[in-house]
């Protein structure tokens, strides 16, 4: 199979230069075949536009010649921890009845143990990330690691008052995985957004400079 890039990233927000700016050198520098942008606050007919200029097109698919069918979901969790819930009942509803290989990426709003939170405020409670972990066992789902910043979101504020925390992953089922051995997920500089890109490389880094 051929290397694959994916970009998952929240972008906080897609309608003016600042982002365009910062988006069009990641897509000239990693140059992803999929993208996946969340939170544009802008209607999907300006992003089809902007796309366009770049020479992209706004709908992807995964190449049966090159590779075997597999099921991307793309993940926003909600900062509202009902309405998280639910998102993952509806993960666990398709995880029941997965039966092909499975990738799951995007921001969960959520992190698994507090080594995945720098903060000088109160801890989150254990009750919370052991909660995290179950989801995502239940779903039958592997945590694919990064390389780069552990932490891929701040609330950019300064000194003591900043935090920082993974909420950003990507998943994947055995089945993925088995596919892929040797993929790979690189946590790219913040730029623009409070988030920092994830680049999800299915064949690993390594394959882009050959020795």
């Amino acid at each position: 199979m051929d290397l694959l890039k994916l970009l998952f990233w929240n972008c906080r927000g897609a309608g003016n230069n600042n982002f365009k700016r910062n988006f069009v050198e990641i897509i000239r520098t990693h140059k992803p075949e999929i993208i996946i942008l969340m939170e544009t606050k802008v209607p999907f007919s300006s992003m089809g536009n902007f796309f366009n200029r770049l020479g992209f097109t706004t709908s992807t698919f995964v190449d049966p010649v090159d590779f075997e069918e597999w099921v991307l979901a793309a993940v926003y969790a909600n900062p509202n921890p009902v309405l998280r819930e639910k998102l993952w009942d509806d993960l666990e509803g398709v995880a029941a009845t997965m039966s092909k290989p499975w990738l799951v990426a995007g921001d969960f709003n959520d992190y698994a143990n507090q080594g995945e939170r720098q903060s000088f405020t109160s801890p989150t409670t254990s009750a919370r990330t052991q909660k995290f972990l179950e989801r995502i066992n239940n779903c039958n789902l592997i945590d694919l690691g990064n390389t780069g910043s552990k932490m891929t979101w701040t609330n950019n504020h300064q000194g003591l008052a900043n935090t920082m925390e993974r909420l950003d992953r990507a998943l994947s089922n055995p089945e993925w995985r088995t596919m892929f051995p040797e993929a790979t997920v690189r946590v790219l500089p913040r730029t623009y957004s409070d988030h920092s890109p994830l680049l999800v490389y299915t064949q690993g880094m390594h394959i882009l400079n050959p020795t």
